[in-house]
């Protein structure tokens, strides 16, 4: 049951998760990336079964946000555009990069031990945190002038 958790939590909640980010899935991909490396963080520090459940359901509730404002986003990139080619992309990039993780989380399991795939995962998801969250983070305020200047 613990294994369906996250997966439980997307289907009872997508349509809310929809509602509440439609209008900032940007926001929304940014905290799913945050829940999803708290779920990955908690499954190593779990030592009871109440603990293990609430890494479970924190891994849900990014699933979640994440993959509904994905989809939100990427609905919005194919405004204009034919939608079959740009979703056959993303499909193949989303499965391209489900490849290089297996390679990558078989390379860390074989240096760094068992741990190792959550830790990468972590370190990968806050990784994207700060990827997503960079462009506002960095959006340069509009300037406001300190000093009038009066004409003659």
């Amino acid at each position: 049951m613990l294994f369906a958790l996250p997966h439980l939590f997307y289907l009872l909640c997508a349509m809310q998760v929809h509602k509440a980010f439609e209008s900032r899935p940007r926001l929304g991909i940014a905290l799913g990336f945050g829940f999803i490396a708290s779920g990955l963080a908690g499954h190593g520090a779990a030592g009871t079964l109440a603990a293990f459940t609430v890494a479970r359901l924190l891994l849900g509730i990014g699933l979640t946000l994440g993959l509904v404002c994905l989809s939100m986003l990427a609905a919005d990139c194919a405004k204009g555009r034919p939608p079959g080619g740009m979703f056959g992309s993303l499909e193949f990039v989303s499965k391209a990069g489900a490849v290089a993780a297996g390679v990558a989380a078989a390379a860390a399991n074989s240096a760094f031990g068992p741990a190792a795939p959550l830790l990468v995962g972590t370190a990968v998801a806050l990784g994207a945190v700060l990827a997503t969250a960079l462009p506002v983070l960095t959006r340069r305020a509009p300037r406001i002038r300190t000093h009038t200047r009066w004409s003659r």
